[in-house]
């Protein structure tokens, strides 16, 4: 190889090294914001909001003497299932975009609620079990 070929290859070579770099570090930083932007979207509050609601909702339907159906509780409409606020009353009262909820289309018994990166699912209550309340991946509260 003569010299000249050798000061080619070697410049041409320090040129990919410098972009590699560049790619390198430019990735790094679009991982870094991927991941500060979706942990930031999360909610802290919303998941024990959630149990807060149904809670207050169900003493004061017991306090009433109330199980099913629709009555007014702190100056709003609710629905009553078993004593427990229903689904449509639980995601009226935490008020979120419907882009975040994925509802059981088959049942509407049930519901996903995207929250960042964390899952929460409710399911309403039955005669024999109150709703649950669960975070899917524990990363939530």
């Amino acid at each position: 190889m003569t010299n000249e070929k050798k000061s080619n290859f070697v410049v041409i070579l320090i040129a990919m090294v410098i972009l590699l770099a560049f790619a390198f570090i430019y990735f790094q930083n679009q991982q870094l914001l991927t991941e500060e932007t979706t942990t930031s979207d999360i909610n802290k509050s919303l998941f024990p909001e959630i149990q807060s609601k149904i809670n207050h909702i169900n003493s004061v339907a017991i306090q009433k003497g109330l199980m099913d159906g629709n009555t007014e509780i702190d100056q709003q409409v609710v629905e009553l299932i078993h004593g427990y606020p229903s689904i449509k009353t639980i995601l009226k009262q935490i008020k979120l975009p419907s882009e975040d909820i994925i509802m059981d289309k088959k049942t509407g018994h049930s519901v996903l609620i995207k929250n960042g990166d964390c899952l929460i699912s409710i399911t309403e209550a039955t005669e024999t079990s109150p709703p649950e309340v669960i975070d899917m991946f524990s990363n939530c509260q």
